[in-house]
Order: C-alpha cells, then structure tokens, then sequence
C-alpha cells in the first residue's frame, strides 16, 4: 500500500537535501494520520517555490488514497475527482476499479462500463482488474457479454476470478451445484473487499444446505478465544452481508432464535428489519406488550414497512391491556395514551386508561383525562338524551366529577377539588359519592 511505503528522500535532487528532508518528514506524518487533502496541498506549496522537489509516494498515489478514503465516507462525487485526478497523473489500476465504484454508486452503470470498458480493450487495463469489466456487466444484467468473454477472452482473467465468474453464470441459469463447485475454488477476493465465503454459505442455502451454511456463519456456536473463556464474535457479525445470510438462516429454519442472535447495527433499514422480525415473532407468540415497546421505537420517518401503519392501533390496544393485567400500569398508560392520541376520543378507551393511569400515580395526566371525559359525557347526554335516562345521567356525571376532585386532592389543589365535588351535588345531593 501507498501509505504504508517507506517515505525518504530521493538523492541528486537539486533541491536542498534539508528541504526534501523536511517535506518527507511532514508527508509521513500526515499520511500516518489518514490526512490525504493535507498531504496533497504541502506538496502543491512545496512545488510553488521547488519545482524539482522529490518525495515519495507519488502525488497520484496519495490522490488515490485521498478518492478511498472519500469512498469510504461516501463522498462519491469528490471521489471521482479525486480517482480522474490520480489516472491523469499517470497511476494505473486501482484507481479503475474505485472509479467504477464511485460512479456505480452515483447511479451512472452505463458511465462505469463505458471507463472499464475503454482500457479493458486497449490492453491498459491490469489483468488483476480485469473482474471490474465482468461484474459490471453482471450489474448491467448483459449475461451474454460475460459468457462471451469467458469464452473467447479467458486468458484475461486470473483463474481466480474464471471460477468466480464461473459461479455466477452457473447461479444465472440456475445450476447452483455448479455454481459452489466454482466458488469452493475461490480462495482470494477478486477485488477489494471481496469475502468469497458470502458467495459459498448464498450458494449453499439455495440448495438447503441449511447444517453446513449455519457452520459457516457461525449460528448457534460460541467459540473461544485463545486468551480467555470469553466467546468470540460469531462469523456473521464480520460482515454486512454475512449479517443478511444469518437472517435469512433464522427466517427459513427457525434457528437460532432471533434473541440468540448478535447483530452489529449500521445499516439502518437492516436494523429495523431486525426488529420488526422480532415485533413478529412477539405477536406470534401472544406478547403484545413487548411487540407494541419496538413498535414504538421505531423511527416514525421510515417508510420502509408500511404495513406497520395498519397494525399500529390494534397493538397497541392488546398491548395495553397485557400490561394492565401484568400490572405494568405505566407501559398501559402510555400504549393507551398514545392510542387516544393518535386515533380521537374512544370513551371506551378512556375509562380503561383511567384505571391505569391511577395506578401509576400520574395524577396530571388522569386529571386531564377526566375532564375531557366529563366535557364528552355532557355533550353526549346533550345530543341522545333519550340513551340517559336521569338516573343514569345522574350516577355518571356524579361519579364522573367525584373522581375528579380525588383526583384534583391527590395533586394538592383542594380548593379546585371542592368546587368539582359541589357540582357533584348540586346534581345529585343524595348520592353516597
């Protein structure tokens, strides 16, 4: 690697061995320190004043340092400036396949084939990265291209990527048997980043070699460290997509179970794929309550399930009367609250959040719900008085305005609760309340 070489001076330099000196000095610390821009722009200095100044690595080595590093952040417009910078000053290769890569991901394939393909065929192209031209074609869907390169081509290619591309085309026209067999022959990535062993444990799950994928990922074995008893971290948390395939093992087989499992969080739509398998896996085995917990924490910006829209208010319900019947008053208050919230006044609803809020002592809010109970208990009489016969007005709205002026005590305020308890006379003076 560039950044690793050993940084010196170049001698018969007609610049001052004492300036080289002190430029190397500064390169190797900042290249130390992943500070390629920093790098780039002491050496534009340098040559402003030395033109003849010699340094190590190349500027277009550290301009291809500089469009990695812009990849791994995701910075893929000023990546591609940086990777055209690096191929004008002469570098080869490498800054091929981090360009394609960038402008992949930029969404411009046809732009990506169009670069790989030009040097590919002039012969400029470096035979290691010869793979770059097949898997974009891949990406491109343009099957026929690839075979036709095999075919005609192969000696282009090193025999490990041959099997790699091999295995592909077998998983193309569904013949994954042959497909491992090729992969099984890869032993080394075919470009940077590559881990042959997500192709090998894909190739074998389509074939439901369910026993020999789970030992390759790693599921439900805990292997320990030669340094203590401590076990190490499973195969599949090393990788995104290993992550994926170990998902997948559990969807399809049921095992491990999903709260056996470790995932390193990332990806963000990978996560929330995680947890709304485990919120199913709640209902389906009657545990509402925790369902509704990872329901809630959900990011309410993502769109990515929308079915969860429609399941929302019948969860929360359930849930909230699984934990008035497990005494979790606090968790009943608030599914309930948030239900009452989000889908209007349920009286219904009301009184069972009533009694749960009481238990939880959350004297605020039941006292705000009391009267909005009352206001909608007096409305309702107003508009059907024929469904409140005066006896039954009568013991609703006496219990109704009782209950708030206990309420209104627990909360200290014992004048505002005396006048709500001379309402509840005036209404009924010969009520026990």
């Amino acid at each position: 690697m560039a950044k690793k070489r050993l940084l010196k001076s170049i001698p018969g330099s007609s610049v001052s061995l004492s300036s080289q000196d002190k430029l190397q000095t500064q390169l190797q610390t900042l290249l130390e320190q992943q500070k390629y821009r920093q790098a780039l722009d002491a050496i534009q200095k340098a040559q402003r004043s030395q033109p003849d100044v010699k340094f190590t690595p190349s500027e277009a080595e550290i301009w291809l340092l500089q469009g990695k590093q812009e990849v791994d952040e995701g910075e893929f417009k000023l990546a591609e400036k940086s990777l055209n910078r690096s191929l004008e000053l002469g570098l080869t290769g490498e800054p091929y396949y981090w360009l394609a890569k960038s402008l992949v991901a930029l969404d411009r394939l046809d732009d990506a084939i169009a670069l790989i393909r030009s040097v590919f065929e002039d012969g400029s192209l470096p035979k290691d990265y010869s793979i770059c031209y097949a898997k974009l074609l891949l990406l491109k869907g343009d099957v026929e291209a690839v075979e036709q390169l095999l075919k005609k081509q192969s000696k282009r290619f090193p025999a490990v990527q041959r099997h790699w591309i091999r295995g592909v085309l077998a998983l193309k026209t569904d013949d994954p048997e042959a497909a491992l067999t090729s992969f099984q022959k890869v032993k080394q990535p075919v470009t940077p980043g590559d881990r042959p062993v997500i192709w090998q444990i894909y190739t074998q799950q389509i074939l439901g070699e369910w026993d020999a994928a789970a030992l390759r990922l790693g599921l439900g074995m805990q292997t320990q460290t030669m340094w203590s008893f401590a076990p190490s971290r499973p195969t599949y948390t090393q990788h995104p997509l290993l992550q994926r395939l170990a998902l997948l093992q559990h969807v399809k087989t049921g095992h491990p179970p999903l709260e056996q499992m470790t995932f390193i969080k990332g990806d963000q739509a990978f996560t929330e794929l995680v947890d709304v398998l485990t919120l199913i896996e709640f209902i389906d085995e009657k545990n509402p309550h925790e369902a509704a917990h990872l329901l809630l924490n959900q990011d309410s910006r993502s769109t990515q399930f929308p079915e969860l829209a429609s399941i929302r208010p019948a969860l929360l319900t359930l849930a909230g009367q699984q934990s008035l019947e497990e005494g979790e008053m606090s968790c009943a208050a608030e599914f309930w609250q948030i239900l009452q919230k989000e889908q209007g006044f349920d009286p219904q609803l009301a009184v069972n959040l009533m009694a749960a809020l009481n238990e939880s002592g959350d004297y605020q809010n039941l006292q705000r719900l009391l009267t909005r109970l009352l206001k909608w208990l007096e409305q309702e009489i107003k508009q059907h008085p024929q469904n409140w016969p005066d006896e039954r007005r009568k013991a609703a709205l006496t219990y109704g305005y009782c209950r708030l002026a206990d309420t209104l005590m627990a909360l200290g305020r014992e004048r505002t609760a005396l006048g709500e308890l001379r309402k509840a006379e005036q209404i009924d003076p010969r009520s026990p309340k």
